[in-house]
């Protein structure tokens, strides 16, 4: 299914002690960044032989794509003002009065008036699938059990397509959810290795890594009509690029430092980038 598989081996040019400092600031996609190729999948392995990304290009069938938009896009609708490091740097003109930077991507607020005292950036970001911790359904996962359902068939085709390219991965991710005595929750049936999806729509995110289960990886997907512009998706501890486009795929390590770099469409809001992030979560 997959031709001309590229290997890559990569280094960090950062240490975890510096990207801790730049946890939560912009990133941009500088002369320092390989960008990864256009036209063929690449697998990036470091020098212990630890997958940490794989961009497969032009594998997702446009019927795939288009079913995972179609049904989920407007998880995005609602603004989002917890998601961390994700949400950048904290522009407190989104913030009423009384709250107060606490650190590069918090504001905090001692008024018990407010109902959530540490906020982030409002952004378009939600989630679809099991809640972090819960072990539930999210509210547009219970709201909309028609799209749940509608996604099924597509979320088990990239499950499969994983198992196909690195059986030893989705073995090792299918065993780690399994062995959770706390999933209690399905979202898409106990062969699919990812639970959760988040759904993203023009939202540039700060230098961050996910807080899934340990030694697990996300599969990202973009849906749209393509017409974005910048957008990349940066690994700043290994100076890598993606321009992710509709039909390709990435996996990469949840743990891996990464960020988006400034979407640079015209009209944003008539040409919207959506990321569908696929995890393991509890």
């Amino acid at each position: 299914m997959i031709s001309a598989m590229k290997i890559a081996r990569v280094r960090k040019f950062r240490s975890d002690f510096e990207m801790n400092k730049l946890k939560g600031t912009f990133a941009d996609l500088g002369p320092e960044y390989t960008l990864s190729p256009a036209h063929h999948s690449c697998a990036y392995v470091d020098d212990q032989g630890t997958l940490q990304l794989c961009v497969l290009r032009k594998q997702v069938p446009m019927d795939v794509s288009m079913c995972i938009h179609h049904n989920l896009c407007n998880a995005s609708i609602t603004s989002n003002t917890q998601r961390g490091a994700a949400a950048g740097p904290v522009d407190m003109k989104q913030f009423p009065l009384g709250y107060k930077k606490s650190n590069v991507y918090t504001a905090v607020s001692s008024n018990p008036k407010h109902v959530i005292a540490n906020r982030n950036n409002r952004v378009r970001s939600g989630t679809v699938g099991v809640v972090r911790r819960l072990a539930s359904l999210s509210a547009f996962a219970r709201r909309n059990p028609t799209n749940m359902r509608n996604v099924k068939k597509s979320m088990m085709f990239l499950s499969s397509m994983i198992k196909r390219v690195f059986p030893t991965m989705y073995a090792k991710q299918l065993q780690a959810l399994r062995a959770n005595s706390r999933r209690r929750v399905d979202a898409w049936g106990r062969s699919c290795i990812f639970n959760s999806v988040a759904v993203n729509r023009n939202f540039r995110t700060g230098v961050h890594f996910d807080k899934d289960m340990a030694d697990t990886y996300g599969v990202m997907l973009v849906g749209g009509d393509d017409q974005h512009v910048g957008g990349e998706l940066l690994f700043p501890q290994l100076n890598i690029a993606v321009d992710m486009r509709v039909g390709d795929l990435i996996i990469f390590n949840s743990r891996a430092w990464h960020a988006n770099a400034k979407i640079r469409t015209k009209k944003p809001d008539e040409h919207p980038r959506f990321s569908y992030v696929m995890y393991a979560t509890v």
